[in-house]
């Protein structure tokens, strides 16, 4: 009985064999994180973090826009129809920011009949406190009044969801990922980096969290695979990059910026040839265009 062959040629590359280029990582932050600026250090300091990817101090002004939009309500029974509680911004400025809850009266065909201003929730920058105001007596806008009042003093000087997800994005990026999905959210990471991601996984655990990833096996298919998403990520980002020196507008403070990142697409490059062991000159005189038409714009300035 004839035995199927398997095709064997480009699977491995046998001078390196057993070699791992890196790991791919994949990771899911939870909504419902609620941890303390102290209980974060803490995690950074039993899994040996740097604490210099610390996120931010939480700024108060931040916590009172949240609070507020999050006591937005909908479908409030009211006589045949209902009522929506909204939230709006009316002011801001160096010493205060004003919000307003809005009532909207919607008929059973969701045809709007009025907006009225119910309370008036003002918070001084200054002194981080918040004053009320109400000028509607139904139920539900006092009790949306005290609920972001009491969303306010609950959450300063600790984390959500939205911060921690953004804290380990950021440490991720100093990690040269490349993300191999179309739909992002799965990452190759060149080994080199194997212990600060082992101890990113051990941070977003300790969260709560989930954080998964696995070693990678130096093959030619493998290394063409992420040649392949360097090479779509980097030129969607000089795309991006290119996209944004066409604004007439843009201020010398954005153009440093977009430098820095060129600087940052060009030093993954070099690492990763190395790591690949393959010519990206290509890849490397596009980032140094990029690089000369904001060095241009800067000198313009």
């Amino acid at each position: 009985m004839a035995q199927n062959k398997i095709n064997l040629q480009n699977k491995v590359v046998v001078p390196n064999a057993g070699r791992f280029l890196g790991k791919l990582c994949w990771f899911t932050i939870h909504g419902d994180i609620d941890v303390s600026r102290d209980r974060l250090e803490e995690i950074f300091v039993q899994t040996g973090m740097d604490l210099k990817y610390m996120p931010p101090p939480i700024r108060p002004v931040d916590v009172f826009r949240r609070a507020t939009s999050r006591v937005e309500k909908y479908d409030i029974p009211y006589k045949k129809n209902h009522l929506n509680i909204l939230v709006r911004e009316v002011k801001s400025d160096k010493d205060q920011v004003v919000r307003q809850l809005v009532l909207e009266e919607v008929d059973s065909q969701n045809v709007r009949l009025f907006y009225t201003t119910a309370a008036s929730l003002t918070f001084d920058r200054n002194h981080g406190t918040i004053v009320p105001q109400i000028f509607n007596n139904h139920p539900a806008v006092f009790q949306a009044a005290d609920e972001a009042l009491a969303l306010y003093k609950t959450s300063l000087d600790r984390y959500q969801g939205i911060h921690i997800r953004r804290m380990v994005g950021d440490i991720l990026k100093t990690m040269k990922p490349t993300s191999v999905r179309p739909s992002g959210g799965v990452f190759f990471v060149p080994a080199v980096y194997n212990e600060d991601l082992d101890k990113l996984q051990e941070v977003v655990r300790a969260l709560r969290s989930e954080f998964f990833n696995m070693p990678v096996v130096d093959t030619v298919d493998t290394r063409e695979m992420i040649c392949d998403k360097l090479h779509q990520q980097i030129n969607a980002t000089l795309s991006v990059l290119a996209e944004t020196l066409k604004n007439k507008d843009i201020s010398s403070k954005k153009v440093n910026v977009l430098v820095v990142e060129a600087k940052d697409l060009l030093d993954q490059v070099k690492e990763y040839e190395s790591l690949l062991q393959q010519d990206l000159s290509g890849l490397k005189e596009k980032i140094d265009l990029v690089k000369m038409q904001m060095v241009a714009l800067l000198e313009a300035a």
